[in-house]
């Protein structure tokens, strides 16, 4: 206990008896203060932004950490996107174990606050009908190992659907990049059940290019019969490419048959475009009209110039009858017409050549 005595204060006052003159005084006030206590102040620590116990302005706890809560059916994705939003606010350790509770009360306080916003974001993530089972857990570590418990276990049944879903996986009428992205989703969720290799030594590495072998089959399986070529191309590869290579290979193919198709149509459209429209008409203005007699009916001279009504000239030579016979028959003769089932057959035979 510390009694404070106060120094000696001057006080002066000033008064303003008229506006050409000023006079001040001033006297020593001397007071004992009364007793005050004065604890130390509490050292509070300085934390660094990366250290797990430094909480964000945004850090509050009604925030949720994923879109869609846990339901019961959706453990591995759920804890897949959660570890993820835990990763990303640096908060893993409260639920992992690895950041224990501190011992020394100072760090003790801040690390119960952070562990009890991790355990609020949590119970913010799941269903209603979970979060009341879990809501008396007393630290985030206990409430995910419980999660962990009841939803994470070796799911037989799941494991069939999971592999039996993956071979019966078929492209169909979906594009490349929805078709991979479904069949890798399949590959993610049952890698969630597998034991994951722990070995840093290189002995794992067989097993890894053996699932990758195998994720490139069944990729390739699901594939429609036009990508069987690339498909083949692959396969005789030595050794078999990562299936991110695949799936590179697969996607060039398809934009390559996609521009082929598109080619092969505007070909097909070119040449299905009949002949006289592709010749420039004849103006009919600058068309000239051979004349018809009118005695015998012949072109290319008036019945005052027919030679049959006023007679031959001295020294003209008579036509062939029968070539004015067959000219006349050239003229009635129409253009063959092909029928639709001929016209493929010819289109057929052009393409093939």
């Amino acid at each position: 206990m510390l009694f404070c005595f106060s120094d000696l204060i001057w006080y002066q006052f000033a008064t303003l008896p008229s506006a050409s003159s000023f006079f001040f005084f001033s006297f020593p006030v001397f007071f004992l203060a009364s007793p005050v206590v004065v604890n130390p102040p509490t050292a509070v620590p300085v934390l660094d932004p990366h250290d797990p116990l430094f909480l964000h302005h945004g850090d509050h706890p009604s925030q949720s950490l994923v879109s869609t809560p846990l339901n019961g059916d959706n453990f591995g994705s759920w804890r897949r996107t959660v570890t993820i939003a835990l990763e990303s606010k640096n908060k893993m350790g409260f639920v992992d174990g690895s950041l224990p509770e501190p011992t020394d009360l100072t760090h003790f306080s801040l690390w119960k606050r952070n562990d009890s916003i991790v355990r609020s974001w949590l119970l913010n993530s799941v269903m209603k009908e979970i979060a009341t089972n879990i809501i008396y857990s007393s630290t985030a570590a206990i409430l995910w190992e419980d999660l962990n418990s009841r939803y994470r276990q070796n799911n037989g049944p799941r494991v069939f659907q999971l592999k039996k879903a993956i071979f019966s996986c078929q492209q169909g009428s979906m594009s490349i990049s929805q078709y991979f992205a479904m069949i890798k989703s399949l590959w993610e969720e049952l890698g969630d059940f597998q034991p994951s290799p722990s070995c840093t030594c290189g002995g794992v590495k067989p097993l890894i290019n053996y699932l990758q072998s195998e994720h490139v089959m069944s990729f390739l399986m699901g594939l429609n019969d036009n990508f069987s070529q690339i498909s083949a191309q692959i396969l005789l590869m030595d050794p078999i490419p990562s299936i991110s290579r695949v799936y590179s290979l697969v996607v060039q193919e398809e934009k390559r048959q996609e521009v082929g198709v598109l080619t092969q149509q505007s070909s097909q459209i070119a040449f299905a475009i009949p002949q006289s429209q592709n010749k420039p008409q004849q103006s009919s203005s600058t068309k000239k009209e051979r004349p018809r007699c009118s005695y015998c009916k012949i072109l290319g001279h008036t019945e005052n110039k027919c030679y049959k009504k006023h007679g031959y000239p001295a020294g003209y030579k008579k036509p062939n009858s029968d070539v004015h016979q067959v000219t006349d028959l050239n003229k009635g003769v129409t253009p063959m017409q092909l029928t639709k089932a001929q016209y493929d057959q010819l289109l057929i035979l052009l393409q093939n050549r």
